[in-house]
């Protein structure tokens, strides 16, 4: 925190804060920035100032549901991704071996240009809009969320959703 003589300041009669939400001179800060989102940003200013605001989270319904690991499962089947032994996965929800041997093959990796389900499961676990495109444009949601994501948890920041991604995206 920094005390600014702040032209502001001094000509509101009312008493004010003003708070920098966040400098951003690189492209990590951004990603940083999107990942977090303004809801949080705020929250965390409130909660600074006000101790006893509790934190709020809510997701809609119907993103709640489409993110369940029954529906990986499906959407691996429908993709034709199979487990280690070439077989259709088992719709149950569970997160086993069958299931992350398919996501470790090469034909479940993620990355720029992809258009899926696979994609849309992702976008909506990272909270950003589900279209279900992984775009190509140097600043797509997509890319930015994976990117932060992946800094996050000090894996290779490379927008990739390899095996080391999808294992940390199924511990979330």
């Amino acid at each position: 925190m920094k005390v600014v003589d702040d032209y502001e300041m001094h000509h509101i009669s009312a008493p004010n804060i003003i708070f920098e939400t966040c400098f951003c001179d690189n492209k990590s800060d951004v990603i940083l920035f999107n990942q977090i989102g303004l809801e949080q940003l705020a929250l965390t200013f409130c909660k600074a100032i006000d101790e006893s605001i509790s934190e709020v989270v809510s997701i809609p319904a119907q993103d709640a549901n489409t993110v369940t690991i029954e529906v990986l499962q499906h959407i691996l089947n429908t993709m034709g991704i199979k487990d280690g032994r070439s077989n259709a996965l088992e719709e149950d929800g569970i997160m086993g071996p069958k299931t992350l041997a398919a996501l470790n093959k090469k034909a479940a990796l993620v990355k720029r240009g992809d258009k899926s389900d696979l994609v849309k499961w992702i976008q909506i676990k990272l909270g950003v809009s589900a279209d279900g495109v992984y775009g190509d444009d140097p600043y797509h949601e997509t890319f930015d969320a994976v990117c932060a994501f992946q800094s996050s948890r000090w894996l290779e920041v490379d927008g990739i959703i390899g095996p080391n991604t999808w294992a940390a995206l199924l511990k979330q």
